[in-house]
């Protein structure tokens, strides 16, 4: 089995429209300033052969348009790609990585 990287990240999408589903108030690190945008949290496997994305899902605030029942934080979402790709066995050992998301090297039980 090959050792790959799971990578997970958050991306802003900025927005002038203010009826756009999950469009809101987000904090944007590299303006150090908050902006009208989408966000979309999205998954991407690499290895030393190949690389390609797995998945993105778009992230609703509590509250916002388009939130739904069984809303989830980004580290939720995050944390069901991880779960679902240990379960498919696409990267093992699975090592994952996002400084926005929180989440480490090392920062899962048994990587």
């Amino acid at each position: 089995m090959k050792e790959g990287v799971l990578a997970l990240d958050d991306t802003l999408l900025p927005k002038t429209g203010r009826n756009m589903p999950g469009a809101g108030r987000f904090w944007d690190a590299n303006s150090r300033s908050y902006v009208h945008a989408q966000c979309l949290v999205t998954s991407h496997y690499a290895d030393l052969e190949e690389d390609y994305p797995v998945s993105f899902r778009q992230y609703f605030k509590h509250g916002s348009r388009g939130a739904y029942k069984g809303f989830g934080s980004k580290v939720d979402l995050a944390m069901e790609w991880i779960l679902w790709t240990i379960a498919r066995a696409w990267a093992s050992p699975l090592r994952t990585m996002s400084s926005t998301l929180g989440i480490s090297p090392g920062g899962l039980p048994g990587t």
